[in-house]
C-alpha cells in the first residue's frame, strides 16, 4: 500500500512562491484553484483563494436578522452577535445594523488573536464572509435573511 498522500490542494514553498508569485495569482484567481504557501517546513502555512470564490464557500454562514416593531421604533437585531441596530423604519434600523457589523467585523479581524481566545472565535466565518463582500452589496446579506 503507498503511504504517500496526495495533497488536495497545490502546496507551495514561500520562496517558491515569492518567486513565481505572478503565476501562483493567475492560478488562483483566473483559475479558481486555490494553493497553499508554506515556511519553516511546513510549521506556518496560509491558504491563497480567489475571494469570491472563498464569499461562495462561505455562503452556508448566513445572517439571521430578527426585526422587532414597536410604537414606531424598529430593532434589527442578530442575537448570535450581540448587535443591535435602531431606527424608525425597517430601513434605519438595517442600516444601523449593518454600520455596527462593519465595526465588529473591523475590530474583529483586527484582535483576532483576541477574539480567538473566546467563545466569539465562531463568528469567523460568518464575519469573513461579510468583509470579503463589497461594501455597496453588504446590505445584501441581512436583506436575504
Amino acid at each position: 500500500m503507498d503511504t504517500d498522500e496526495t495533497p488536495a490542494l497545490p502546496l507551495i514553498d514561500f520562496s517558491r512562491a515569492k518567486s513565481l508569485l505572478s503565476d501562483v495569482m493567475t492560478r488562483v484567481v483566473h483559475e479558481h484553484r486555490p494553493s497553499v504557501v508554506s515556511r519553516h517546513r511546513g510549521k506556518e502555512r496560509m491558504a491563497l483563494v480567489r475571494a469570491d470564490d472563498l464569499v461562495r464557500y462561505l455562503d452556508a454562514f448566513r445572517f439571521e436578522v430578527e426585526v422587532v416593531e414597536d410604537g414606531g421604533e424598529v430593532t434589527a437585531a442578530l442575537p448570535r452577535f450581540g448587535l443591535l441596530g435602531f431606527g424608525t423604519t425597517r430601513d434605519e434600523a438595517f442600516d444601523d445594523l449593518l454600520a455596527e457589523i462593519r465595526l465588529y467585523a473591523a475590530d474583529f479581524f483586527e484582535r483576532q488573536g483576541f477574539y480567538d481566545a473566546t467563545d466569539r472565535a465562531e463568528h469567523a466565518p460568518w464575519l469573513l464572509r461579510f468583509a470579503l463582500v463589497p461594501p455597496a452589496d453588504q446590505r445584501a446579506l441581512l436583506d436575504a435573511a
